[in-house]
């Protein structure tokens, strides 16, 4: 089998995504302060964990711009661009977390530190030519190994 790659979306992308559900959630604190007239103690409390909300959101460790996702047909692995062959990171264990039809989140544990794992966003928007490809290689190489399907 040939090397199949699928690249994954932009990091970028992902964060502005988190950075504006979390610009509804202020928007949202703000018009439940105005309304409701809270003491400071709550105003500061709300205020503090946005600040922590939008810290962590900016610091999420994510992949590099323009990593793939890579099926050699008996491994998986992330590499820089299409055909990386030389720079490749082997995957021990590849899960699937969430299947939203036109976007799959996925766990993957890598083989160099096996007891930290990563997650993938492998999105329809970013290959939409090749989404059905995407999704029969993902489940058909899961299916193949039972234990590394994530259990609902």
């Amino acid at each position: 089998m040939a090397l199949q790659s699928f690249a994954l979306p932009s990091p970028m992308r992902i964060r502005l995504l988190l950075a504006s559900w979390l610009g509804l959630v202020t928007v949202l604190c703000l018009v439940w302060m105005h309304a409701s007239a809270p003491s400071v103690l709550p105003r500061a409390l709300a205020v503090l964990v946005l600040a922590l909300a939008i810290g962590l959101v900016w610091r999420m460790p994510l992949w590099p711009q323009g990593t793939c996702l890579c099926c050699t047909g008996s491994q998986w692995c992330l590499g820089q661009g299409p055909l990386a062959l030389e720079q490749r990171q082997e995957l021990a264990q590849l899960a699937v977390l969430m299947d939203g039809q036109s976007w799959i989140l996925l766990q993957a544990k890598g083989l160099q530190s096996p007891g930290r794992s990563q997650w993938l966003l492998v999105a329809k928007a970013a290959n939409p030519e090749r989404w059905p490809d995407i999704r029969r290689v993902l489940y058909s190489s899961l299916a193949a190994e039972p234990q590394n399907i994530h259990q609902v």
